[in-house]
């Protein structure tokens, strides 16, 4: 049987995962610029349909990228309108 990881975006700079054991992990998510060049990523292979919008729930992960855009915008990153120059 194969358990599903949970994911956690509800503490800013952090994505906690739980791989289904019970002991969660939590990893920092890096700077803003690391957090827009994510968003870069997904979105150019979302417009040249590489991926879908639902590439997350495709691909068996625990989170939607409604949930992804949540996390990014709470490390400071910006979905819709990136920012790759490291101001800080």
């Amino acid at each position: 049987m194969t358990t599903k990881s949970k994911v956690d975006l509800s503490v800013p700079g952090y994505i906690t995962i739980d791989p289904g054991t019970g002991h969660s992990v939590r990893y920092p998510t890096g700077s803003k610029v690391l957090a827009n060049l994510v968003v870069a990523l997904i979105r150019t292979l979302i417009e040249r349909e590489v991926i879908d919008e639902d590439f997350a729930d495709n691909c068996g992960m625990a989170i939607t990228l409604d949930e992804m855009i949540s996390g990014i915008e709470a490390v400071g990153g910006a979905y819709h309108d990136p920012n790759l120059v490291n101001s800080g």
